[in-house]
């Protein structure tokens, strides 16, 4: 009977400290998220990045708090971490066109070398931007079609702003 009442304590006070460790973790996304959000309105971050920002660091305060409380178990937390190194190494390498694309999309974004219902020449394509997200460029054309351009292609190729002179005067 008392092994058994050892093993109740033992593994019951285990996880009642995972439980409770989980619980901090949420208590702690929420405060995060609101700090975050306040911190980033303030600061006039673009919508698109303040969602980005928030959802990952909100992700990696839920991860944090699930290896701590697995580890609290007693569980051997070392492969988890390693497997998801290894994951995002083979999602990166999957993914580095796309990564391309919104790290080309944040630098545009955050530089304004145009903005929307500019007037631009990128990446071989001339008209009006109607849309700049954090994977693409989207303008029309002088004759009325629509051009989706990856960013990484508009960043890296010459900008020419032809509302810039306009807005100059």
């Amino acid at each position: 009977m008392a092994t058994q009442l050892d093993f109740l304590i033992i593994y019951g006070t285990k996880i009642a400290a995972a439980i409770g460790i989980i619980i901090a973790g949420s208590i702690g996304v929420r405060l995060a998220d609101s700090i975050l959000e306040r911190s980033l309105d303030r600061a006039k971050i673009d919508v698109t990045i303040e969602r980005f920002i928030r959802r990952g660091i909100k992700y990696a305060i839920y991860a944090f708090a699930l290896v701590t409380a697995l580890s609290t178990m007693g569980l051997d937390v070392q492969p988890i971490i390693a497997g998801i190194g290894i994951a995002g190494f083979i999602i990166g390498f999957a993914v580095k066109d796309t990564l391309s694309n919104f790290a080309a999309g944040m630098l545009l974004i955050f530089y304004r070398p145009f903005s929307v219902g500019d007037k631009i020449s990128a990446a071989k394509v001339k008209g009006k931007v109607m849309e700049i997200n954090i994977i693409a460029t989207i303008i029309e054309t002088e004759d009325g079609d629509i051009v989706t351009i990856p960013n990484s292609k508009v960043w890296g190729a010459p900008i020419s702003n032809h509302s810039a002179k306009k807005n100059r005067q």
